[in-house]
């Protein structure tokens, strides 16, 4: 039996593998919205074209006696439908063992990676590598322009050099204990007992953030609107104008109960709210959401 090609975590990846789960998944995502449908075969052939050139990425996670290393993968990528939720902890098991997820739904493509495997600078040129061998398949005369590397290119060192001690060693010598850049300042707040956050915001200065980030006013409205019944005071979203004066305090115990309400398990989950709420009271308030919403049958009548 020929013996696998390994890969030690560099330094900044060695803390999450031992700290991933379901609340902490520690992944990050692209996604890419095409003008046409994607076609997922074509898109599997060319992610699994694009490893054999990045060695790095094919790859599984192992565990060690001391620590975690990656280990050549010899089993195919593969691409699966969108899930309605899916930045959330990669499971191997479901994925052939790959530290990122290749996903489409229609005219997307999404990809998500663990951060042991790569950061954001790799992960995105991975990504273009991606698009740039799909396009090719479909077809298209797509040119490179000597920014997107082709696939038949050969591996480089560079790719899989833990960035970490090239950094270390172009400073040596300066000191990482450094001042803050930015430090808060005023009284820390008490998350002992309940409190509200409040803030209110002119209209006006909404449909400037809307044309800051290029959306339509009635987008950012919409956001309002998402948020309106977790509002100690809802906003009048249906007569709202350019002056009206947008409330934006919210209630802590109606957002969590309605993030339940809602079923978004990614969102009430969040460890944060044990910093709010202790365990007792969040238990209490998942029941008392989901009673609200159990229709109780009374007993049946039978004939006389």
């Amino acid at each position: 039996m020929a013996k696998k090609n390994w890969y030690p975590l560099d330094n900044a990846a060695k803390i999450y593998p031992p700290n991933t789960n379901s609340k902490s998944p520690f992944v990050f995502s692209f996604t890419a919205r095409l003008d046409e449908e994607v076609d997922p075969e074509l898109l599997e052939r060319a992610v699994n074209l694009l490893l054999k050139s990045v060695p790095a990425f094919k790859t599984r996670l192992k565990r060690g006696a001391f620590w975690y290393f990656l280990e050549e993968n010899n089993k195919p990528a593969i691409v699966k439908p969108q899930p309605a939720h899916y930045l959330k902890e990669i499971t191997p098991e479901s994925n052939n063992g790959y530290m990122f997820e290749l996903f489409y739904r229609k005219n997307t493509v999404t990809i998500n990676y663990h951060h042991s495997l790569t950061d954001g600078t790799d992960g995105v040129n991975f990504f273009l590598e991606l698009l740039f061998e799909y396009f090719k398949l479909c077809g298209y005369p797509v040119d490179s322009e000597g920014i997107i590397r082709p696939s038949a290119s050969p591996h480089v060192v560079e790719e899989s050099e833990d960035t970490f001690k090239v950094v270390d060693r172009k400073y040596k010598g300066i000191s990482a204990f450094e001042s803050f850049p930015y430090k808060f300042k005023g009284t820390p707040f008490n998350h002992d007992g309940y409190g509200i956050m409040a803030g209110v915001c002119p209209i006006n200065q909404v449909k400037e953030l809307a044309k800051k980030y290029n959306m339509e006013l009635l987008s950012m409205v919409g956001f309002l609107d998402g948020i309106n019944d977790s509002l100690v005071t809802p906003n009048p979203i249906e007569e709202m104008d350019e002056k009206t004066e947008v409330s934006l305090a919210f209630d802590k115990e109606k957002l969590y109960k309605n993030m339940v309400g809602a079923q978004a398990d990614w969102l009430y989950n969040l460890p944060q709210w044990e910093q709010i709420f202790d365990k007792d009271k969040l238990r209490e308030l998942y029941l008392e959401q989901k009673k609200s919403g159990t229709i109780v049958k009374g007993e049946k009548i039978g004939r006389n």
